[in-house]
């Protein structure tokens, strides 16, 4: 009888979902949303590799203008109890690489290399909110986009990092997508404690690759979005890394990416786009 192995999600009411004994669980993971609110669709988990045989441009779109990624990855079954699960089977891969992804981009995808030893494993992806979440109201942030290059040469910055200080404390944090945009939103407690002072002078500073890589085909990027995504490998538990705290490997500042910003409380504003340029 082939076991449950892998599992993502919640039970309903936002309780962990955690499997007993008598399940032969040899690994449980649920996501966490890193934004003011909860996951109201459902995150695709499939397994990692490039998705389709189709070029983008002839992918369709739905009524609502999102494309409709005829892709043949396996997917990690999503069941009734809001949990995905594996069966076990002969051939899995240890580290089993795995894709965390939202088409309608309320959040941004991740790639994770996980650790299926030793068993039971018990992660917990973190999953940040993308250029389509649905901002609470009264939320303190900021809509950003980042371009690299130089002046000649400005393109997308792809899957940058970016992490948000008062002095040396960390105030917030986000994830940017294929298009170099992010949604950065201050925890509660960002500002000073006792009377608020509006705006909150926060140091924003972005994240990204020193080298972009190149794809190993010319076809690769129009047959898979993620393909630069970078792959995180994680142990078979929750850590920094799981949580999507930790910046991937390669991963650096450049003097032109740290900016001063100030942050109007109860308000979401927008910048000019930061600049990651490595020379």
């Amino acid at each position: 009888m082939a076991h449950p192995i892998f599992h993502l999600g919640r039970r309903p009411g936002g309780e962990p979902a955690v499997a007993g004994p008598a399940d032969h669980v040899v690994a449980i993971v649920r996501h966490t949303v890193h934004a003011i609110g909860r996951a109201a669709t459902p995150i695709e988990v499939a397994f990692d590799g490039v998705p389709s045989a189709a070029p983008r441009h002839q992918w369709p779109k739905s009524r609502d203008g999102f494309f409709t990624v005829p892709d043949r990855l396996e997917r990690v079954p999503r069941h009734s109890s809001c949990l995905h699960a594996l069966l076990d089977r002969p051939g899995l891969d240890d580290p089993l690489d795995l894709r965390f992804f939202d088409t309608s981009r309320r959040f941004v995808p991740r790639r994770l290399s996980i650790a299926m030893s030793p068993k039971p494993v018990r992660i917990r992806p973190g999953l940040f909110p993308g250029a389509a979440y649905d901002v609470a109201e009264r939320s303190t942030g900021l809509r950003g986009r980042v371009l690299r290059g130089p002046p000649t040469n400005r393109r997308v910055a792809r899957w940058c990092r970016v992490i948000a200080r008062v002095g040396t404390r960390v105030v917030g944090r986000a994830h940017g997508d294929d298009r170099g945009e992010f949604l950065l939103l201050l925890q509660p407690d960002a500002g000073t404690i006792g009377t608020l002072s509006s705006p909150i002078a926060v140091e924003v500073t972005v994240y990204a690759r020193l080298a972009e890589p190149a794809p190993s085909s010319p076809d690769l990027p129009g047959l898979d979005p993620y393909w630069d995504l970078p792959l995180e490998p994680v142990p078979a538990l929750t850590n920094d890394v799981t949580r999507g705290l930790t910046l991937p490997a390669s991963y650096v500042e450049t003097a032109t990416s740290v900016r001063t910003v100030n942050f109007p409380l109860s308000l979401l504003k927008s910048e000019p786009p930061f600049i990651f340029s490595p020379t």
